[in-house]
């Protein structure tokens, strides 16, 4: 278990990103990896650290896709984590130590040499 200012550099060293949830396809997806792996909670690529209430992935996104548990994000945390046991999210404080879930960075393949 990591802070997640940790957890999303070890995800970028790795080559990719804290994982990043755009639709309820994903969410199910990252609550299943999640489950074979742990019943702990894992940090996701969503944050308000910037603007407090204006939640962004870590792309600067403004995700269209939310799964907050009833009654959060509650302003407590400015990092938000999954629950593998219900797929909901929770905000908490980014120092908070979790695991965390990373996915891999598409490259798009290089452009053909102009002519």
């Amino acid at each position: 278990p990591q802070d997640w200012a940790y957890a999303r550099q070890a995800c970028i060293d790795m080559g990719g990103r804290l994982a990043m949830v755009e639709n309820e396809a994903r969410n199910n997806e990252l609550r299943s990896e999640l489950s074979q792996q742990t019943t702990a909670d894992a940090w996701i690529g969503l944050t308000d650290e910037a603007v407090a209430g204006d939640w962004r992935r870590i792309d600067g996104a403004i995700p269209s896709f939310t799964n907050w548990y009833s009654a959060y994000p509650n302003g407590v945390g400015d990092c938000a984590y999954i629950q593998p046991s219900t797929a909901l999210w929770v905000n908490a404080a980014c120092h908070t130590k979790l695991p965390y879930a990373c996915q891999e960075v598409s490259i798009p393949p290089p452009s053909p040499p102009s002519p």
